[in-house]
């Protein structure tokens, strides 16, 4: 495929990242079967916010972590910079981020809280970012859980992963589902 080099400037540090194009599918062709032409690139819907983790960040201790909050009604302006209200170093506060139009979630998978690496989520009201966001740990975490390897969004749920949590085995792992308009309400 076609490598595309994106970059993102946030005033403090130019990250660069490579990232795969496929152009066509994947096969054995040769020339009396040549390789079928690239689909069209799928209509795309921009958001609102782009948000990009600067998990190794060390504003409030090596690793602690950073967000980068961009408008993308005005990608000029100056970034708004989320760090944890309670961070500590190697917290690795933007590991994993989502957002939609009115919720930004940023995953800190080294939080200590309830263990060594136990893992938490922030999530912040998009729409006033400088208040404090709500802090989510697992009802159920434990040392090394990871809490926050992933999330990902919708209007109403936030998805949360923990690569390392143990109730059904050896790090087999969870998801846990919030009803996002409810952040109180014990996960599903």
């Amino acid at each position: 495929g076609n490598m595309s080099d994106v970059r993102i400037v946030t005033g403090e540090a130019v990250y660069t990242e490579n990232f795969s194009v496929p152009t066509a599918p994947l096969g054995d062709y040769s020339e009396s079967t040549p390789a079928p032409e690239p689909a069209p690139a799928p209509a795309q819907t921009i958001a609102r916010w782009v948000v990009v983790g600067a998990y190794l960040d060390d504003d409030n201790g090596s690793n602690s972590g950073s967000v980068y909050v961009y408008d993308t009604n005005n990608l000029s302006a100056q970034p708004t910079k989320l760090t944890a209200f309670d961070a500590a170093e190697s917290d690795y506060f933007g590991y994993s981020v989502a957002a939609t139009a009115d919720k930004i979630v940023v995953g800190a998978i080294n939080d200590d809280d309830n263990g060594s690496n136990s893992g938490a989520v922030y999530v912040y009201d998009a729409n006033d970012i400088s208040a404090q966001p709500t802090k989510l740990t697992a009802f159920d975490a434990a040392e090394s859980d990871y809490f926050s390897w992933t999330v990902t969004t919708t209007s109403d749920k936030i998805f949360v992963s923990t690569i390392h949590d143990d109730d059904n085995g050896s790090n087999s792992g969870a998801v846990y589902v919030y009803d996002a308009n409810n952040l109180s309400a014990q996960p599903t």
